[in-house]
């Protein structure tokens, strides 16, 4: 049977009372906001909710926009037409997100933007989707991902975040953009809190009239500092040299190759 509803406090109410088992045994009532039209399918328990916007809240997590779907008896949301999703940790905004409130996980798609919030400092993300699991403090980021954090930006196709290590691995193009220069390769690994990245597979490093390439890479962004190693050539104007390990000072512009360089200057013309 599905039953049409106009009234906020009925939906309020029958929200309430859909979730009184779960609260029995300590778990957040769910709280309905916002509602203009209510739809109850009774057999399914699927709420159809549209107001501008809904608001459904259960303890600290927050979900917000113009049309809901409700699974009752699963405790799944699902949420279009600009969706705003907030926990203690993070607030994000998405054309549309599915939120399994049981199981703490999420999914945002479309135009995803957000905030990460750290102990010490907040990171931003842009991405095409976001899957998310609040329990493990892990996140998956797809598609254009953008992820920025005190001054350094992570970017790829794919980035892999964990927040209680504050560690991101970015696959597909990734790069790192810094004021002291760029840093492309196959595979990054960033530990956030420490500023450190290390880039293995096809590392190209470039800053100002310095262009490096090495199979890997290691980068101190608090210090300005890049060591690259496993046969690595840098060119510089006219300039190239090769060495088995080089030392880019990023804020000093100098190099210091190690274990036998080999120095290439052609004529001047």
């Amino acid at each position: 049977m599905s039953i049409s509803r106009t009234a906020v406090l009925a939906a309020a109410v029958m929200l309430a009372a859909a979730a009184g088992p779960s609260r029995a045994q300590g778990t957040p009532p769910i709280e309905v906001t916002g509602a203009t039209h209510v739809e109850i399918d009774e057999r399914t328990g699927i709420w159809h909710l549209t107001g501008t916007p809904v608001t459904i809240r259960r303890g600290t997590v927050l979900v917000r926009a113009p049309a809901i779907v409700y699974d009752t008896k699963q405790k799944i949301v699902e949420a279009s037409g600009g969706v705003t999703y907030a926990d203690p940790d993070a607030q994000l905004t998405s054309a549309a997100a599915t939120v399994w409130l049981a199981e703490a996980r999420l999914t945002a798609t479309g135009a995803v933007n957000g905030t990460l919030k750290g102990q010490e400092q907040e990171t931003t993300l842009r991405a095409d989707r976001v899957d998310a699991w609040r329990a493990q403090r892990r996140m998956v980021a797809t598609g254009s991902v953008v992820l920025t954090r005190a001054g350094m930006t992570l970017t790829g196709e794919r980035v892999e975040y964990d927040d209680a290590s504050q560690h991101a691995v970015a696959t597909g193009r990734p790069g790192i953009a810094a004021e002291e220069g760029t840093l492309t390769a196959d595979r990054i690994d960033a530990a956030l809190q420490t500023e450190e990245a290390t880039a293995e597979g096809n590392v190209h490093l470039v800053k100002g009239d310095i262009d490096a390439t090495a199979p890997r890479a290691v980068l101190r962004h608090r210090d300005g500092v890049a060591t690259l190693t496993g046969g690595v050539t840098v060119r510089r104007g006219r300039l190239q040299v090769t060495a088995p390990t080089m030392v880019v000072d990023l804020k000093k512009n100098t190099i210091t190759a190690t274990g036998g360089a080999t120095i290439i200057a052609p004529p001047a013309p």
